[in-house]
């Protein structure tokens, strides 16, 4: 592994790796911080360490959302089954 990068491994198991350091200077990092204050950052782990949180709060959103939409459609494809079963016994019966 190489020195200054971060590993993660996926959900399937495969290794990762996040090139985390720069090659060259980058002493002027400054960003908001989650309170929307102006926060001098020394590295791109302190960055990476401080936004965890909130990141890890919007992928579960993210992964809530999703599940209903499939939910949803899911429903509708039970729905559209019913119905195509209701006209064929109906047209059976003609």
């Amino acid at each position: 592994m190489r020195r200054g990068c971060a590993v993660v491994y996926s959900h399937s198991l495969q290794l990762v790796t996040f090139a985390v350091h720069m090659l060259h200077a980058s002493g002027n990092m400054m960003l908001f911080d989650r309170d929307g204050k102006i926060k001098h950052y020394e590295t791109p782990e302190a960055i990476m360490s401080e936004f965890f949180d909130v990141r890890l709060d919007f992928y579960e959103r993210r992964r809530l959302s999703m599940l209903q939409v499939r939910l949803h459609c899911c429903q509708v494809d039970q729905a559209l089954h019913r119905l195509c079963m209701y006209v064929e016994l109906k047209w059976s019966e003609a």
